[in-house]
């Protein structure tokens, strides 16, 4: 064959899909995109790059030269959703937007009122009945970028203030106004969309002979609010074959809404936003024991041996009970003390699974429990040290939890106030790095990796030694 010869893929049965069953979808139906699914999904997903090849003599049109711009826009947002994933980089918060002075209808009143003479107030009557005034429920989202789940930016250059109940539909606002108290949860969420911009009038006519009187010469990444009752799906485990997702919007808040009343900032809820990252880990959310705090010995005996519960450690989403074995817990007590300190015991217990009304384990769990079965005591003096093993817990995408307890601040959710937590002996308020970095919302375990193991610990300190952090007042 000469170097030169191109070969004609007709000519040989295994280059060509017509001779080749492998290669031919109506022979082999595991090929076929209508017969597999998921195959589907992943062909689609991915763009069909193709750029132009400049010569010498070339007529480029208007069709051309789009072509040019989709090459470097798929082929960057493939990269982007791919190698980066998708969610907040930075910004976007959702905050309340107080109502001003100027348009306060209590407060227009009084200044009408005042400025009306004795005679004038005497004649206005009002209703006895009269109804509050309903104030709008606006919101502001502040600057800042996202990534959505198809590699396009979300970019926000001016805080956008937006009124939830005008972005309802129809069906939705009925929905909430039939509730006898008027309250719902709405979800906020952000997408992508395209603005044209620049209108001009083309110089020639078209190909159909016809000159268009305006042309909008520009587009301009934008971006839209959207705002619902119904929580966007999440399909935490989608990232396979980068394909793209179903909702193309981002969530960035669930807001309490109630109709006729203003928003405030302790009504929305940031943390349920997902962060730039390929893949969300799940991560331990609370714990029903103040990490560092001192309790006394029947605190810790109630907390350890307490029936059906003992020590709760939640997760942000549902994991596989089959991979929370025996191991994956330890409790151990450093002994301490004036006394012989410095021995490491194990202290012996129990995961309890969730079961069902037959009593069959469930497949999935959002809690682990690890209650004590031994009559050991604590002593003063000693360091209850719990590890939970996440690397070894796996989700229901088959990924490890992320335990890492960054700075110990896994908030508390058990029963009792954590304003303050033992150190060195004494009480002390915490005063800085109340929030996670670059995140909102309380802190979690994890540090942007999967797997680590999860560790905590608290002392022993009897009634009159240092001061101790108050426990749950329940009863065995």
């Amino acid at each position: 064959m000469n170097p030169g010869t191109t070969i004609n893929p007709t000519h040989n049965p295994a280059h060509n899909p017509a001779h080749n069953p492998a290669h031919n979808p109506a022979h082999n139906p595991a090929h076929d995109p209508a017969h597999n699914p998921a195959h589907k999904s992943a062909c689609d997903s991915m763009p069909d790059l193709t750029r132009l090849r400049y010569f010498h003599g070339q007529m480029l049109i208007a069709n051309d030269l789009q072509t040019e711009q989709d090459y470097f826009r798929e082929k960057l947002k493939l990269h982007t959703r791919c190698l980066h994933g998708y969610g907040t980089v930075c910004g976007l918060k959702v905050v309340a937007v107080e109502s001003e002075p100027e348009c306060d209808p209590k407060t227009q009143q009084q200044g009408q009122q005042q400025q009306q003479g004795p005679q004038q107030q005497q004649t206005q009557q009002t209703p006895q009945h009269q109804q509050p005034q309903e104030q709008p429920a606006c919101i502001r989202i502040e600057c800042g970028l996202a990534l959505d789940c198809e590699g396009n930016e979300l970019l926000v250059r001016q805080p956008l203030v937006v009124d939830l109940w005008h972005e309802l539909t129809d069906a939705e606002r009925n929905q909430i106004e039939y509730k006898p108290d008027k309250k719902a949860t709405l979800y906020l969420s952000l997408c992508y969309c395209v603005q044209p911009i620049d209108p001009v009038r083309p110089v020639l006519p078209d190909a159909c002979g016809a000159i268009s009187e305006c042309v909008y010469s520009k587009l301009r990444d934008s971006v839209r609010v959207k705002v619902s009752t119904e929580k966007p799906h999440e399909d935490h485990c989608r990232n396979n074959c980068c394909e793209k997702c179903e909702d193309k919007c981002l969530l960035l808040a669930a807001i309490y809404f109630e109709k006729g009343k203003p928003v405030t900032d302790a009504q929305i809820n940031n943390a349920v936003r997902r962060w730039i990252a390929v893949y969300e880990p799940v991560t331990i959310t609370g714990i029903n024991w103040f990490h560092g705090a001192a309790y006394t010995p029947d605190e810790a005996k109630i907390l350890l041996q307490k029936r059906d519960t003992g020590l709760v450690i939640n997760f942000s989403r549902p994991v596989l009970t089959e991979t929370i074995t025996d191991g994956v817990v330890d409790v151990w007590v450093i002994e301490g003390g004036r006394g012989r300190s410095g021995n490491i015991y194990n202290l012996a217990g129990e995961i309890l699974l969730p079961v069902d009304s037959t009593g069959n384990v469930l497949a999935k769990t959002e809690v682990l429990k690890f209650r004590q079965t031994t009559g050991e005591v604590l002593q003063d003096g000693d360091r209850v040290l719990v590890i939970v093993r996440a690397d070894f817990i796996l989700d229901e995408c088959c990924r490890p939890v992320d335990g890492n307890h960054v700075g110990g601040r896994v908030p508390y959710t058990g029963s009792g106030n954590q304003r303050h937590r033992l150190r060195n002996g004494h009480e002390v308020a915490q005063q800085r790095c109340l929030t996670p970095p670059l995140r909102y919302g309380p802190w979690v375990s994890g540090d942007g990796s999967t797997g680590e193991s999860f560790e905590s610990w608290f002392y022993i300190k009897s009634q009159d030694s240092a001061p101790y952090a108050s426990a749950p007042g329940s009863q065995i």
